[in-house]
């Protein structure tokens, strides 16, 4: 009867023992699907910002390329007037600036 009841107290505490794991366990996968959802969330306003992002690099480049078209329809039709060489010299480096940032914008 003795052995019986030692038998049936280590069966008992290896229950208890197993009961704890899995409930361990369990808040475990718990804290992991939490935290999934969270990085799920994030990368979700990333993309987001990205998109909006985007957006405004476009909008920014069309009216880069309009400020350019402008520019170039004024230089080349001469209305404004380029009299010091100050004046050229400013023209000339925001030309210069231009195409360089159109072109870092199209690749």
């Amino acid at each position: 009867m003795q052995e019986l009841e030692n038998s049936l107290s280590d069966e008992q505490r290896r229950r208890n023992d197993a009961d704890k794991n899995v409930r361990k366990l369990d808040k475990r996968i718990k804290e992991l699907i939490m935290q999934v959802e969270d990085e799920r969330k994030a990368q979700q306003s990333m993309a987001d910002q990205n998109n909006a992002l985007h957006g405004k690099i476009k909008l920014f480049k069309q009216q880069l390329e309009e400020a350019v078209s402008t520019c170039l329809f004024v230089v080349k039709y001469r209305w404004v007037p380029l009299c010091s060489n100050k004046l050229n010299s400013k023209l000339a480096f925001f030309r210069s600036i231009l195409k360089i940032t159109l072109l870092s914008l199209m690749c």
